[in-house]
């Protein structure tokens, strides 16, 4: 699948040139301009712009404390890279046996809002990375959260007990007495 197609905004066609010897070809691909650079998520129907910025590292925003791995980063992020952030969050828990996960999405920026294509693909990747180990709560702001929690409804058909809110103290609290 092509990254970008030829009407692209700011997309140059590739030109091949030859040598007046012919045995040599000389290939030339002109760059595609920064805004128009693409990713394909191998799970989603939507090609992501990519960034140069620096990865956000889930490591610097993570504590541990009574068997709950709180994670909290802030910066720019897309959708995709959401997603994979919080993969690796459930994926870090997993590994080390921590049951519970509350990750505050919040600081993050740049971020649109999930269709029921995007939730659902959601739902299935974190329930696959949990295997059934790993209790996951979101912190969002209001506007992300489905009014029926379709993905929270998804993830549960999967097997992920997860839920969503808009404030930590509430997602503590499911946490605590919710599962």
């Amino acid at each position: 699948m092509s990254a970008a197609s030829d009407s692209a905004p700011g997309a140059r066609e590739g030109a091949a040139e030859s040598q007046s010897s012919g045995s040599a070809i000389r290939t030339r691909v002109e760059s595609l301009a920064p805004a128009a650079t693409m990713i394909y998520h191998s799970r989603s129907r939507v090609l992501r712009p990519t960034s140069m910025r620096k990865p956000i590292n889930i490591l610097d925003f993570l504590e541990v404390a009574d068997d709950i791995c709180r994670i909290r980063p802030h910066g720019e992020c897309n959708l995709v890279g959401a997603v994979e952030l919080i993969n690796r969050g459930i994926g870090y828990c997993r590994e080390r046996k921590i049951p519970r996960l509350m990750f505050n999405a919040t600081g993050l920026v740049g971020i649109p809002i999930p269709n029921l294509v995007d939730r659902f693909l959601m739902a299935e990747e974190w329930a696959e990375k949990a295997q059934g180990m790993v209790v996951v709560v979101l912190v969002v702001h209001a506007e992300y959260i489905h009014p029926e929690k379709f993905g929270v409804k998804v993830a549960r058909d999967l097997g992920l007990t997860c839920d969503v809110y808009t404030s930590e103290g509430e997602g503590l609290k499911w946490l605590s007495v919710g599962i």
